[in-house]
């Protein structure tokens, strides 16, 4: 049986870490879930798929929470994040069907995914400096662009997306990374919306029967979701009172614990 508090626990900390970069609570959830699924009997060969599911499960209720507090305080940008919301929840679905929950997608593969792509965001987050003050451009076709990369990587990896959405706003259509941080956290609700969606209407290839639907489990994704509706508010109004430099200085922290975790899995697996 699954320790419901420990993954309320880890709902905490996904929605504190959610609300505070505009990532989304994945940081937290791909290192948590393989082991609680593995624990109800998910199978190796598709513990990805419901990895992905789960962690994207609990994300969309971090932004859910998330969002309601920059609605609060005045910091929600619609137009912004309709257009990357809505093109990043149709290229996620696409993802979805065509790549991820398919026999071909598996932990070999998702790990390595993981490690070239964080590793690349980590090393452009100390060679490539954040731009303060400006106001963006808030063309269509940019943010479009924006939230279709954003989709694919969220159904890869089951990030959320702002790993994309914050440097690319920022950098390239110079968003104040603030700013950026809240469009990304309103287009991982509509993303994870219908990742959501999507995958409790999608039958796994290996059916656990353990109160789930499609590759949704609830037991472990409303435990999640209890402790990122909490977390994530407090996330938020913490990063309105910091520094972008040291927003920058938490999320190298964060996606270099990823990569070290999935190093030593990926290591464990190719030396077995």
């Amino acid at each position: 049986m699954v320790d419901q508090f420990l993954l309320f626990l880890a709902g905490l900390a996904g929605g504190f870490i959610a609300g505070l970069l505009g990532i989304g609570g994945g940081m937290v959830f791909i290192i948590v879930l393989p082991f609680a699924l593995l624990e109800i009997g998910v199978p190796e060969s598709e513990i990805v798929q419901y990895t992905i599911a789960n962690s994207l499960f609990g994300t969309f209720f971090a932004s859910l929470s998330g969002n309601i507090t920059h609605v609060r305080t005045k910091t929600f940008y619609l137009r912004e994040v309709l257009y990357i919301g809505i093109s990043g929840a149709v290229a996620s679905i696409l993802f979805l069907e065509y790549v991820v929950n398919t026999p071909y997608y598996s932990k070999t593969i998702f790990n390595v995914f993981l490690i070239v792509f964080l590793g690349f965001l980590l090393i452009r987050s100390f060679i490539i400096k954040d731009k303060e003050g400006s106001q963006g451009k808030t063309k269509r076709n940019p943010l479009i662009v924006s939230g279709s990369l954003a989709g694919a990587v969220s159904s890869l990896s089951g990030l959320g997306g702002g790993t994309v959405v914050i440097p690319m706003l920022n950098n390239y259509f110079r968003f104040d990374v603030k700013k950026a941080k809240s469009i990304s956290i309103g287009m991982i609700l509509i993303s994870t919306g219908a990742n959501v969606i999507y995958n409790m209407n999608t039958t796994p290839m290996y059916d656990i029967d353990y109160y789930n639907y499609g590759y949704i489990v609830m037991p472990i994704a409303i435990s999640l979701s209890l402790g990122v509706m909490l977390a994530a508010p407090i996330g938020v109004m913490t990063s309105l009172r910091m520094s972008s430099k040291t927003l920058k200085l938490v999320f190298a922290i964060f996606v270099g614990m990823i990569i070290v975790d999935k190093g030593i899995e990926l290591i464990s697996m190719l030396w077995d």
